[in-house]
């Protein structure tokens, strides 16, 4: 049963951080929601990227593997290397989950 106390030694300043905020109704930003917006790649047009590159894209928000997205595009995983590489290097984004964010941003999600 969660009875809403913590049972750890938390400086009273990191609970009340959280607390007065949400008491006023404020927004709170967790530590994973200020990396991201911290490291996210620069706002790209859906234009600049090949069809391919969109379906590969498409497929990282969904959470694919490389060798899944071969597997669905028809394609060797080498090559899904290849245009997630394109991906990187026209987005400014340095790792997948940066890719993910920004398929996010465009519309590529799941039920894209």
């Amino acid at each position: 049963m969660n009875t809403g106390i913590s049972t750890k030694k938390i400086p009273l300043r990191a609970i009340s951080a959280v607390t007065v905020p949400v008491a006023a109704r404020e927004s709170v930003t967790t530590p994973l929601e200020s990396a991201m917006s911290e490291t996210a790649p620069p706002a790209l047009v859906p234009a600049a990227l090949s069809p391919r590159e969109q379906e590969v894209l498409a497929h990282l928000a969904q959470g694919c593997t490389y060798r899944m997205i071969a597997r669905r595009m028809g394609l060797s995983p080498h090559t899904v290397d290849t245009y997630v590489r394109r991906l990187r290097g026209k987005t400014g984004s340095v790792n997948r989950i940066q890719l993910a964010h920004l398929a996010f941003q465009l519309g590529y999600g799941p039920g894209y």
